[in-house]
């Protein structure tokens, strides 16, 4: 599975840099969201609970149960595409994900996931090109230049990759696993000083953090 923060996000299987985290969605309320119903909003909540734990089977249930009562809502289809991405499948995840942005285009967490299901999938054009919409619909977002991040790195465009982190980075100079992940860019592009420099900064925001720990050791 893909575990990991809201900026981890990188190809499953042999690297530290892992792939879940772009998405940043975590079990929150649903106040306010007039579009919702009380009844899709708790369900949606609870999947979110679900999967965040690492329990993708109940997650899933819970997502489809609800959705074989509104399934048109676009909350319940961006969580279910989230679980169904985190279980490494990434064409049903693609799927929901699609099927969420027909019924509200502006939902950036569902092109996150549309973004990061096509990257999976081998759809690098495609993929860039979603990632590119996150941008659009929040410019200022860390987790938007996450993703194209993400979508890069999976490209092999490790330059690109750089300069998408980067900004993560300037967006949000307080999280640790921005500078992990801008460690692994430096590290596939050869710059071992540069890795060093990232993982110490991890490192000097959070001083027990096993993966900086871990890279730190890697690297000497």
């Amino acid at each position: 599975a893909r575990a990991g923060s809201w900026v981890n996000t990188r190809p499953r299987g042999g690297d530290v840099r892992r792939r879940r985290g772009p998405l940043g969605r975590t079990a929150q309320g649903v106040e306010g969201k007039q579009t919702v119903t009380a009844r899709t909003g708790v369900a949606e909540q609870r999947a979110s609970h679900l999967r965040t734990v690492g329990r993708l089977e109940e997650a899933e249930r819970v997502a489809r149960q609800a959705l074989a009562e509104h399934p048109q809502d676009a909350e319940l289809l961006s969580e279910l595409s989230s679980v169904l991405y985190e279980a490494d499948r990434d064409a049903e995840a693609l799927a929901a994900a699609e099927a969420a942005v027909s019924q509200e285009p502006s939902a950036e967490y569902a092109h996150r996931v549309r973004a990061l299901s096509l990257a999976g999938l081998g759809r690098h054009s495609e993929a860039l090109d979603a990632a590119d919409a996150v941008i659009e619909l929040c410019p200022h977002s860390p987790s938007s230049f996450a993703c194209r991040s993400a979508v890069l790195w999976k490209s092999g465009d490790y330059s690109g990759a750089l300069i998408a982190d980067r900004e993560v980075i300037s967006l949000a100079p307080d999280i640790v696993d921005g500078y992990l992940n801008l460690a692994q860019v430096y590290r596939r592009l050869g710059d071992a000083s540069g890795a060093e420099g990232a993982v110490q900064q991890a490192l000097a925001l959070e001083p027990d953090n096993s993966l900086a720990l871990y890279m730190r050791a890697v690297l000497n």
